[in-house]
This record gives C-alpha cells, structure tokens and sequence, in this order.
C-alpha cells in the first residue's frame, strides 16, 4: 500500500503553487460558498409554510418537524423556493445541476449510471466546478459523486474540483462504505486532487457517514486560506437514501443507534407521531443530517466566514415511499414526472450577503435545478458564455430574488424519455414518449399511468410497511400501466388530482406544450445508458466484467476506475496528503494492518457520534 505521507511535501508545493496561480484571477473578497445536497427528502420536509392557510394538509411531513429544525431555521432567515423543482431520480438532477443544462441536453434523461459501465456525463460538458476553478476558486467535494467513473477522466478532479472525497456510485451503506457488486462486497471510497486519487483507509472511515462528511467539512473550513482564495464546498450527504442496515464488514448495525441522537427522550422526540419502520429510520437520518448542518454554520462563524458565506440546500428528487418518503399531497413519487417525484425544498442564506429585505422571504418564481449554475456564478460575480452548441438551460435567478426584476423563467421541461439504449419502443410523442413540461400555470405530462398516485396516506404507511418484504413499491422510472396524457392546472390544482387533457377548451394550451416538447426532442442527446455493453444489470455472468472485477479486486476490494488508468492525460492513482478535511488520519495500527484485520480494528469505534 502507498503510505499516505508519500508525497506531503511535493503535494503542499503543489497546493501553493495553484493558489499563487489563481490569485490574479479573483479578489479575496469573493463570497464563499457551501452547497449542500440531500439524497431522496421529499417536498416540505423542512415544514415550511407554503401556502396561506398553513394547514395540517399544507405540511404533508408535519412528523419531521424536529427533525429538521436547523434547515428549517436557516430556511426562514434566507430566501425559501417554495416552487422550486429538481429531477426524479439522481443523475438527471445532479448531472443538470452541474452543467445548468436539462438531461435531454447532456444525455442522461434516462441515466442512472450502473457502476460497471463504462458511462459518465459527456467530457464535454463544462461543470460549474471548472468555471469555478477558473475563476479563482478553490473548489472541494465531499460526498456522493454519481457521474461516471469508469476513467480517470470522469473523475471530480477531472472536471473541476480541486479535492475530493466521497464515494463514486449511487448509494452505499452508511457506516462499512460498503456495496455489493459482482457478487462481491466492495468498498466506495477515493480520495483525490488534481494529481492523485487514492483509495481512502483512514481510521475514521466506519464513522457514521454524515458524522463523517461533517467532520472533513468542518475541517476544511477551518483550514482554508480565505485571504488568499474563495472556497466553494460541495456537500452530497448520503442522507436520507437507504439502506438505514449494515451488515458488511463484520457490522451488525440495523438503524440509528439511540445513543447517536442523545438517548431515549431525543429519541422519542424525534419519532413521536411517526408510523411506519422506515419512515423513523428516515427521521433519525435527517435529524443526523440537519445536525451536521448545524455543525457546519458553526464552523464558518468560527472562522470569521459566515457573512462572507452563501449557503445553498437543494433536494435531488422526492421521497421514495419504500424508504420511507411521504411526498402527499402531492401526485407521486421518486421516478415519476409528478410533483412528488421532482418537487423538492431549496433554500439560500446567508448572515451577511442578503439584504434585510429579502431575509425571510419566499421565493415562488418557478425554479429548475439547472438554474443555479448560473445564479451561482452571478452571485461571485463571474461572468460565462457557454460554448456554442451547449448553452445553458438554467436561468440567473438573483435579480429576481434580490431585487424587482421580471420572473426568468417561464417554461419548464421536467424531462423526456428519448433517444436513449434499452429503452424498448420509446420514439413516437403521441403514444409512447414520456415527458413532462409546463409554462407558469399548466402542466402537460405523457407517461404510464401506474406512476400516478394520488395522495393516500394509508397507502403511504403500507408502502412503507411493505418493504420490509416482498411487494414492496419501486421508485424506477419504467414504464408500466396504460400509457395516459395529462394536463393540470398547477395555480388551482397544485396536486395534480384532476386530468384537464380530455376538456376542449384547452386544446390551445396542450397544442403549444405538445409542440414545445417535440422541440425539445429533436435536439435530444442521445443517452448512453449501457457504454460498451449489451447489458443494464451489473452482476452478469458472461464474463463481460472480467477487467472490472479485476480492478476493483486489486485495489483491496475497492471501486476504481478501470480504464485509461495509466494515461498521462489524467490523474493517476497514488497517494498524497496536506488537506485537511480530504487525506485521511491515519493510525499507524490500522494503517499497517493487513485488509482483512483491518475491519475490526475499525469496528470499535464504528458506533460511536
């Protein structure tokens, strides 16, 4: 194994030779930025109040207001989207917020990025990260990256970040690191700068993963050099997705332990009112989360930042009801183009940025993740063209949230099922095409009806009860039940319960969505959703995984990339150290174990905050 002090003293040379270089670029006085993501939390999961008559029915997740007391209250001293929309499941949402542009544009409309496949998001985009970077930022990441990583040249450091650590594919267990692939568990973990990625073994590497990304956030605020370079800190928490067990590594850890959020009465605070298994677990996680947020604000007051800092919250997609999620009352779920599916909470604040003004207000302009790449780069102050043939789907959203200018935005594709491999017969608008996409006030939606689910909590809870065995509800994006066109009136029926499509005075509106969505189609990048393989499942048994297998097998059962690992153009695999918040602390009886005495000398500490 390559000892993690290998190349301290090179790589701290490397460090302050890209700050001196990017000091010309950008002033010190730059705003900073924290961005923090969370994984699967439905609409309204901070409680906040979104309509006039804030009734039980307007706070469909009333059962998690102490749990997420903390975003809540950063929420209320910011400016809260209360129409604000991401995608429905992960890469769409993160792959548009990245490159400010839809899914349809960048190929990943129908992307999930199965961990074996050599896919990613096209090298040809151009992440908020990069314009970023090159303009004076130190850029870091910490958490869930779910773009690609077959290559080096997929990789966070390859497309604009300056330091990284997190794990590479879609989810993984919370304590072990773990997944199962190939049927093998494996662990998810690099860490990287712009030279190296390393496989991370730190002793803290079974901490609770948001105990663990805090902790590295809290670090790497308190250790960057403000006066020399703005930060921006990318924070994708694993919380709230499943799975809430470990059982890999040796563990045996089934849900939050009580000692993790201050005993028996917090305990029974934070579940009181709660039914369902895994709706408690989801409670505990998001109380765990929004903690780390706490602990995190505290961290840039500490060091002088919080006023000079914007902290922005967004949700990837809505609940998923087998994990717990209630998206009611709105229409659906993770994976479905209904509002409980792409719906989600979004929020910015800052102590010392917003005007007085604009503290505490609501935001209802219609928003799209994609938008804040560029009201992000508008906010520190740096001016972006897209290239030609890539411009930006987003629109800069900060005049209008600051001050009294017109709305930006006024038409929304959520997303469309085209032009992608292994999509059986998805090419005809009027019979088999899903997409969904509305102006300011209706919203027309072609898809299979066996996604739209009317607010039911009944059939909520039983979801939820239903996946601790067979029959369980999925949240995939198949295509199932009767293919069924929609239109809804989203001003007077923001819950999608009544279809308008087959009501003739309405033609008009659904002639000009229909046409807008055609549009849209004919300049659709094709979605490559199997790489170089015949195949979506990633445990196949033709041997068309052998080169995976062996890579992963020879980085001591860790997930790597596999191809192109030794071109020059990209970053190597080898070791580095110098950052606080992305090296590892290393113990050296843990370092110098062998792998497998390695796991239960890191199992003693695994339950503990």
């Amino acid at each position: 194994m390559i000892g993690a002090m290998l190349a301290s003293a090179i790589v701290m040379l490397i460090i302050s030779s890209h700050v001196g270089s990017v000091l010309a670029k950008k002033s010190s006085s730059s705003p900073n930025f924290v961005f923090i993501v969370a994984d699967d939390l439905e609409f309204n999961a901070l409680n906040m109040k979104v309509n006039n008559n804030n009734d039980d029915t307007e706070t469909p997740s009333a059962d998690l207001f102490y749990a997420a007391s903390t975003l809540r209250n950063l929420a209320e001293k910011g400016v809260y989207m209360n129409n604000f929309y991401s995608q429905e499941i992960c890469v769409p949402a993160r792959s548009s917020l990245f490159t400010g542009r839809y899914p349809i544009h960048i190929g990943t409309q129908k992307q999930t990025f199965v961990k074996t496949n050599d896919v990613g998001v096209y090298l040809e985009e151009t992440y908020l990260s990069k314009v970023l970077q090159d303009n004076g930022y130190t850029v870091y990441g910490l958490g869930k990256w779910d773009a690609g990583f077959f290559s080096p040249a997929y990789l966070p450091v390859s497309r604009g970040f300056d330091y990284y650590l997190g794990y590479m594919a879609s989810g993984e267990t919370y304590w072990s690191k773990s997944v199962k692939s190939l049927e093998t568990v494996y662990t998810d973990l690099l860490y990287m700068n712009n030279e190296c990625y390393h496989t991370y073994d730190g002793s803290d590497i079974y901490d609770y993963t948001s105990y663990f990304y805090r902790r590295k956030a809290e670090e790497i605020i308190s250790n960057h050099d403000y006066e020399a370079i703005p930060m921006f800190l990318y924070i994708a928490f694993q919380a709230v997705h499943t799975p809430y067990t470990d059982y890999y590594q040796d563990l045996d850890i089934d849900g939050i332990p009580i000692s993790y959020v201050g005993g028996e009465d917090n305990y029974k605070t934070i579940t009181s009112g709660i039914e369902g298994t895994y709706r408690k677990e989801l409670a505990l996680n998001l109380y765990l989360m929004d903690e780390a947020v706490g602990k995190i604000v505290d961290a840039l007051s500490t060091t002088g930042q919080a006023d000079n800092t914007y902290i922005i919250y967004v949700a990837d997609n809505g609940g998923c009801a087998k994990s717990g999620g209630r998206n009611g009352p709105l229409t659906g779920q993770k994976g479905t183009l209904f509002d409980g599916g792409i719906k989600v909470d979004s929020f910015i604040y800052s102590s010392g940025l917003i005007d007085d003004e604009f503290v505490g207000t609501t935001y209802s302009n219609l928003m799209h993740i994609s938008d804040w790449f560029p009201t992000v780069l508008s906010l520190a102050g740096i001016e972006y063209t897209a290239p030609s043939g890539y411009e930006l789907d987003g629109f800069d959203h900060s005049d209008s949230m600051f001050d009294d200018a017109d709305a930006p935005r006024s038409l929304l594709l959520h997303n469309m099922y085209y032009n992608f491999t292994n999509g059986g017969s998805h090419d005809d608008f009027s019979s088999n095409v899903q997409f969904a996409i509305r102006n300011k006030k209706y919203k027309l939606v072609h898809t299979y009806d066996d996604g739209y689910e009317v607010f039911d909590y009944e059939v909520e809870l039983t979801n939820d009860d239903l996946a601790q065995g067979d029959g369980a509800v999925t949240c995939d994006i198949d295509s199932v039940g009767t293919y069924t066109k929609y239109l809804f009136d989203m001003e007077n029926d923001p819950y999608e319960t009544t279809n308008l499509y087959s009501d003739d005075q309405y033609s008009e509106v659904i002639a000009y969505l229909y046409t807008k969505a055609v549009e849209y189609g004919s300049e659709s990048v094709y979605c490559d959703i199997s790489g170089d393989k015949d195949l979506e499942d990633d445990d196949d048994d033709d041997g068309s995984n052998d080169e995976v297998k062996e890579a992963w097998d020879n980085a001591n059962y860790y997930l790597v990339p596999w191809i192109d690992t030794s071109s020059k153009k990209y970053v190597n695999f080898c070791a580095f150290s110098g950052v606080p918040g992305i090296s590892p602390r290393m113990s050296q009886l843990v370092h110098s174990a062998k792998p497998h005495q390695r796991k239960y000398l890191n199992k003693v500490t695994a339950n503990l905050p």
